[in-house]
């Protein structure tokens, strides 16, 4: 969650400002890193305290101040979101790897050595360093430097005023996502909790495709947005008919492939967690709209609303929660947040005329419009 603030909801931003402005670029990325990385002591204090108020058990060094430097993970990032402004994605996946790898390795290292939890507390936080030192010599090697980052006051302020909305959405999204095992771990107790939690890591891979598919055709969408409109229309059309029947794709195989998953990578104590799986995989369907939602408000700087379609659909999810929890268990977990995904994709924008005309946008998606040749002028959305 802290690693969520200090991300300050720039991705986007950050993307979307250096394809319309690549002169830029120097004082945007600039600005951005010296933001994020301004947040982490404020972020790792609130984490320090948070770790250390619990009296149960003891916190050592390593495991506080290793994880605290996953904290350093968003400035990281800016890298990132340069590479994928540029349709250079590849160079982040590299960076990436590079990091999660040399992880693993002194993981690895470390349990055979029978190392202490200190080591894997720091192993964490060196991971994240390397993440940004690969990044940083891509970013260096692939990018024309003719453009020296710089922190810039009246870029910041630009910055926090389009972002603002976006940080407490992306908060809002993450604190109402985990609210359901918190319900489940007070109403129905431990074993409850684990089957929702192990079918949320099987249903959750089902997201990856559109988050790929998104963050790959984003700079296209936001150069036809302005230059483009027909163009941008079509591409953002055919962009919501892959992430739908994809998302329908993968839920129609792991609700009829949950016995066989669950039997062959959990083992016949989490039999249950098929029936969890069943509903939840219906989530991708509406993952992905939602991810393509996300630069249609951007675009068209609306994205203050997510925020408040957030703040309705958690309200929502709370409600659903307590009241199938106790009747349903991690099941009525399940279908209180398959709901929620469909009230904030098609039910939330409903409310507001600025963001009406995205829903029917998003429901011609299921009837494969966009395939079809593109009309001579773009549709209202």
């Amino acid at each position: 969650i802290l690693a969520g603030l200090v991300d300050l909801g720039l991705d986007t931003i950050i993307r979307r400002d250096v394809i319309r402005s690549p002169a830029t670029r120097g004082a945007v990325l600039g600005t951005a890193f010296w933001l994020r990385l301004g947040a982490m002591p404020a972020a790792f204090a609130v984490f320090a305290w948070l770790s250390l108020r619990d009296t149960t058990t003891g916190l050592n060094s390593g495991l506080l101040f290793g994880i605290g430097l996953t904290l350093c993970l968003p400035a990281a990032l800016v890298f990132e979101s340069w590479f994928q402004s540029q349709t250079q994605a590849r160079y982040a996946v590299w960076g990436q790897t590079a990091g999660l790898t040399f992880g693993a390795a002194l993981r690895a290292a470390g349990v055979a050595a029978g190392a202490s939890l200190s080591w894997f507390g720091w192993v964490a936080g060196f991971e994240v360093l390397v993440i940004g030192l690969v990044l940083a010599v891509l970013y260096r090697r692939t990018t024309p430097n003719d453009s020296a980052w710089r922190f810039d006051p009246d870029t910041a302020r630009q910055l926090v005023r389009s972002a603002w909305a976006l940080a407490f959405t992306n908060l809002a999204i993450l604190i109402y996502t985990r609210i359901d095992m918190v319900l489940l771990s007070e109403l129905r107790g431990a074993h409850e909790t684990g089957l929702y939690a192990a079918a949320v890591r099987l249903t959750e891979m089902g997201f990856i495709l559109p988050m790929i598919l998104v963050n790959t055709l984003f700079p296209r969408l936001a150069q036809l947005h302005r230059a483009d409109p027909i163009r941008y229309h079509r591409l953002i059309q055919r962009l919501l008919v892959g992430v739908v029947w994809s998302g329908i794709a993968t839920a129609t195989f792991l609700t009829l492939a949950a016995p066989l998953l669950v039997s062959t990578l959990y083992g016949p104590a989490f039999s249950d967690t098929a029936r969890v799986i069943t509903i939840g995989a219906w989530n991708c369907v509406f993952a992905g709209l939602g991810a393509v939602r996300a630069p249609w408000l951007l675009l068209n700087e609306l994205q203050h609303y997510g925020l408040y379609f957030v703040a309705l659909g958690a309200a929502l999810n709370l409600a659903l929660n307590a009241w199938l929890i106790p009747l349903h268990g991690a099941a009525g977990a399940a279908g209180a947040s398959l709901a929620t995904q469909a009230f904030i994709v098609f039910v939330a924008p409903l409310f507001f005329a600025a963001t009406r005309p995205v829903v029917p946008l998003l429901l011609r998606a299921f009837l494969f419009a966009g395939l079809r040749p593109p009309h001579a002028t773009p549709p209202d959305a």
